[in-house]
């Protein structure tokens, strides 16, 4: 997700994040039921099958690499730490821009997302490196 602070926060910011929830749940509920197959395997008196040991292994990396992907695009939308909040008002006090843009996303009321976040530290050490080259 790409977040523009000089612009007006996408009042449409959770669309995509029930989409990404169903996929994160249903790749980790299938890298699952590839362990359950490999343990399966494993402690049952079933001859060894190579078959069975290809579809274990492929139902436990394939989705688990599908579960790291949609994991790390839905953490775009945890809510902030305190730390975090208490850094994001630091910034807000030392960059009228981040101050106006948490203004707007308080007026929509809801609290800024990790992506914000970021997007808000992202955009203040660029601010800060060229005010240090000046």
């Amino acid at each position: 997700m790409t977040i523009d602070i000089t612009q007006k926060p996408p009042s449409d910011i959770f669309r995509n994040r029930s989409k990404l929830l169903f996929f994160t749940i249903t790749s980790l509920c299938l890298s699952i039921c590839g362990v359950l197959l490999a343990a399966y395997a494993v402690f049952s008196e079933t001859p060894h099958s190579e078959m069975l040991e290809t579809i274990a292994f492929s139902l436990f990396v394939v989705p688990a690499l599908a579960f790291g992907f949609f994991g790390e695009k839905l953490r775009a939308y945890k809510r902030l730490t305190p730390a975090e909040e208490k850094d994001l008002g630091d910034m807000a006090l030392k960059h009228s821009e981040i101050k106006l843009y948490c203004d707007l996303v308080a007026n929509n009321g809801r609290r800024p997302t990790t992506a914000e976040y970021e997007a808000c530290q992202s955009w203040a050490s660029n601010i800060d490196l060229k005010n240090r080259h000046q």
